[in-house]
């Protein structure tokens, strides 16, 4: 299991922050995407089993913020902009903790708990250990990719400072360098030195250690490419899939399968023009 994690100092403030991240999808699974940990106490953001996200904070005993979405995400073919506003200091109770997703608000929620005013998250003391893409022990580890990974320790920012809307596409994109403050445990994660992965590149040197193998990869929220699709796969006559496993932000596809053809196609679909693609056998079979 693969992930990057770093221990916390005691931080700026534990009633504002900011999360921001950019993460593409590989497959359906119970995933952890961060954690901060602290025995019992953890504030976790995750893909559920069944595609919907759960993020909340929880103190040991009972949830300080809970967001569930109704929401599902399941594409694999785009970049997703996650962004948590936190500021429990604000009198309107629905402003404390916000869940947005490519720069709209998700508001239908399964499950949710607002926090109280002033309340502290368990995030950003010298007792929290922060893990992202697994959980602290290495399990339920994330399969996909991520691009500009922000965290704001005591400050609140909304997501229009971490993306916009291209004005030629109409697409969300990042920008590259938001204007923000990071406080004393905040870090700016561009995952492009493939030696150094957990380089922190907001000035405070919050430098994250490599555990387990990351692998980098030239697909961005700004050149999205072409993947193998998990979601559209051979079935049998009885409508059940054959075996197939995908990995490595779906650019891998392997199959135990030894009596009939499992085939991938990609997830940009095309129609004309010139296309290209490479290809690495590894064992030889169906």
């Amino acid at each position: 299991m693969s992930n990057i994690n770093k221990a916390q100092v005691n931080g700026t403030n534990r009633t504002k922050s900011t999360i921001s991240f950019w993460i593409k999808k590989c497959v359906t699974a119970d995933q952890k995407i961060f954690q901060f940990k602290n025995g019992s106490a953890e504030y976790l953001m995750k893909f559920k089993s069944n595609d919907q996200i759960n993020l909340y904070s929880y103190d040991g005993s009972s949830y300080i913020g809970q967001i569930e979405t109704n929401q599902v995400f399941r594409d694999p073919a785009s970049w997703y902009h996650f962004h948590i506003q936190v500021d429990t200091t604000d009198a309107t109770a629905g402003n404390r903790f916000r869940f947005y997703v490519n720069g709209e608000q998700v508001t239908s929620l399964a499950n949710s708990t607002t926090p109280s005013q002033n309340a502290n998250f368990e995030l950003s003391t010298s007792s929290h250990h922060l893990y992202i893409g697994s959980q602290s022990n290495g399990g339920d580890a994330f399969s996909g990719s991520f691009a500009h990974f922000h965290y704001t320790d005591g400050y609140s920012y909304a997501p229009t400072v971490f993306g916009e809307t291209d004005s030629t596409s109409g697409i969300w994109k990042p920008k590259t360098a938001p204007s923000v403050t990071y406080g004393t445990n905040g870090f700016f994660l561009k995952f492009e030195n493939s030696a150094a992965m957990g380089t922190d590149s907001s000035g405070n040197s919050n430098t994250f250690t490599v555990s387990g193998t990351l692998t980098q990869t030239e697909d961005t929220p700004s050149n999205n490419f072409c993947t193998m699709n998990p979601l559209q796969v051979r079935v049998s006559s009885s409508g059940t899939a054959y075996p197939t496993t995908f990995s490595n932000g779906n650019t891998r596809n392997e199959s135990s399968n030894t009596s009939a053809y499992t085939p991938a196609v990609g997830t940009l679909g095309v129609s004309s023009g010139k296309w290209y693609f490479e290809c690495k056998m590894g064992t030889l079979g169906y």
